[in-house]
């Protein structure tokens, strides 16, 4: 059976999450028959700002927002 993988595309854009074992499957099948860049871990994507935050117990969470882009729109 093939890792699971959420992959979201926009263009020439991607997004890939996922079990680290399963994301680093995918983007090497991904090299095989494109050209690509690996950004590391999502920061931004299509005007959303995402930061990546570890609670006590080692937990991850990840906060996503649109400050920025709330504000242009405000001032339009």
């Amino acid at each position: 059976m093939k890792p699971k993988v959420i992959v979201d595309v926009t263009v020439d854009d991607c997004a890939v999450g996922g079990k680290q074992s399963n994301v680093n499957w995918f983007m090497e099948q991904l090299e095989k028959r494109f050209r690509i860049t690996r950004g590391g871990r999502l920061k931004k994507h299509l005007g959303v700002d995402y930061e990546w935050i570890k609670d006590d117990n080692g937990r991850t969470a990840i906060k996503a927002t649109m400050n920025k882009g709330v504000k242009d729109i405000v001032k339009s």
